[in-house]
């Protein structure tokens, strides 16, 4: 079974570290095993908690940008 670092996480999705960042600070994936020194390892599971917590966020932005009225100006 294959670990991934952060890095590995992060060129997969093509996301910016702070995205990821914020799945774990808002609770939306739980933490992973981290090595002594701290660094997060990843298994395949993870990635793929990742995974849905990406799309649902995308999901929800798509929903809300589609009920925001035009024209709106506050």
């Amino acid at each position: 079974m294959a670990m991934l670092t952060t890095k590995d996480v992060l060129d997969r999705f093509q996301i910016p570290y702070h995205r990821l960042a914020y799945l774990f600070s808002s609770r939306r994936v739980p933490e992973v095993g981290k090595t002594s020194s701290g660094c997060r390892l990843y298994r395949e599971r993870d990635v793929e908690t990742i995974r849905m917590a990406l799309e649902d966020i995308k999901s929800r932005g798509t929903r809300l940008a589609q009920s925001s009225p035009e024209g709106r100006t506050d």
